[in-house]
């Protein structure tokens, strides 16, 4: 059931086996979970079901490292968390993800890729992926496509992996009903955790205070405690919950927060392909992206190369993925962002900053741009293609003093802002 936080009575304590703090993807398939065993579960949300300008202003902090948009666009605060602006894109770690490198300072995780893969299987139903099968050959095979097929690498040095795309990916529209009518889940709506209190060892959990951005407060008291409010606001709230443990709650070793880390996006520069290889859509991020084409077993997918394992090692490199992206007509032009936040706003994207009628009049105004863009993406007509670029998404060195620490500025609801160092 969903209870809007903004109604309970002041002071009211609410108990509960369980306290999800965020209803994200994280926070959402835990709630699920407990729901189908019955257990008594809280969900607290910091939004309701549509993000609002108020709510949206929690996340935002100061930027004292690399040039780094974390705040409006990048993190969703409603029902459903991420996955409201996500791409939906899929794929597991690989055995060289978590290994030990001796290569890379401060690399390794105490567990193997065959640790994860249980709950990789779990995983797929509820992100309405395809089969657990990540072999790109038996889904070209499977695709039985012109337009679709693979580029040759001979060398075995460089290889090309598999992405499903999460298709209905917005897990607050896709199991809201679900989540209505559960006897055992209570989601609190607007409800906003700005202080975990805990005993005076610092280990047990005794109450979270909950605030509104109408200005109720509330106490929960929870038997387990699971925060799911993403790799920023939670360290803030740990950090920021400091009144028995000076340094915040769990910090006794000074690592909340720390090894903060994000994989860089870049454009490369660009690739002239030979005419056999120019209306190949799988590894064109303009053409596969939820495109039928480039889908079987009722998944979308996309294939992208990366560097194998030895080669890593020889060369002293972390992990990395590389794709083409078309350079269409229109792109770049106001129109065409217009476009594209129509299409999104489709797939349950908002954009509180702009208006659908807004973006509408951008179209008129550039109907030019407008028309050459959407000629090149529904058409896929490839003669609009003005260049083909080559973009990588990177795997970062773990830093230390890559960070998220609190600001001396405070929020609407009287909590630190966060201070994001990213190196």
């Amino acid at each position: 059931m969903f209870v809007d936080a903004r109604k309970l009575e002041q002071g009211s304590v609410i108990e509960g086996a369980v306290c999800i703090v965020g209803a994200g993807v994280a926070g959402i398939a835990l709630a699920l979970e407990f729901m189908r065993r019955g257990i008594d579960t809280l969900l607290l949300e910091s939004g309701g079901f549509k993000a609002d300008e108020g709510t949206l202003d929690l996340n935002r902090g100061e930027n004292v490292g690399l040039p780094y948009l974390f705040d409006d666009g990048c993190r969703s605060r409603h029902f459903g968390g991420s996955s409201n602006c996500w791409g939906g894109w899929c794929s597991p770690l690989l055995d060289q993800d978590l290994a030990v490198r001796d290569w890379i300072p401060d690399s390794g995780w105490p567990f193997d890729r065959s640790s994860l893969q249980p709950y990789y299987e779990r995983a797929h139903p509820l992100l309405s992926l395809g089969p657990m099968n990540y072999d790109v050959g038996s889904w070209v095979s499977a695709m039985n496509r012109a337009d679709v097929r693979r580029i040759p690498l001979h060398t075995g040095q460089v290889h090309d992996v598999l992405t499903q795309f999460s298709s209905p990916s917005r897990l607050g529209t896709v199991y809201r009903r679900e989540f209505k009518h559960s006897p055992h889940v209570r989601v609190l709506l607007h409800a906003n955790v700005v202080d975990i209190e805990t005993d005076l060892s610092g280990q047990t959990v005794l109450r979270l205070h909950v605030r509104t951005l109408s200005g109720r407060q509330f106490v929960v008291k929870p038997g387990r405690v699971v925060l799911a409010c993403g790799g920023i606001e939670n360290p803030r709230l740990l950090l920021a919950s400091n009144r028995i443990q000076p340094a915040g709650v769990g910090n006794s070793n000074d690592l909340v927060g720390r090894y903060f880390a994000d994989h860089p996006r870049i454009a490369l520069g660009n690739v002239r392909l030979r005419p056999q290889w120019q209306r190949n859509k799988l590894y064109d991020l303009k053409f596969h992206y939820l495109n039928k084409a480039v889908s079987a077993h009722g998944t979308y997918v996309s294939s992208q190369f990366s560097l194998s394992p030895a080669v890593q090692k020889r060369e002293g490199l972390l992990n990395a993925q590389m794709w083409f992206s078309s350079i269409l007509a229109g792109e770049g032009t106001d129109a065409a962002d217009a476009l594209g936040r129509i299409k999104n706003r489709m797939h349950g994207r908002s954009y509180p900053e702009r208006t659908f009628l807004g973006d509408l009049a951008q179209l008129v105004r550039q109907p030019a741009h407008a028309a050459g863009y959407a000629a090149t993406r529904i058409l896929s007509l490839h003669s609009l293609v003005r260049k083909v670029a080559i973009e990588i998404i990177c795997e970062p060195v773990p830093q230390r003093d890559s960070r998220v620490m609190l600001s001396d500025k405070l929020d609407a609801l009287g909590m630190p802002r966060v201070r994001v160092d990213w190196r």
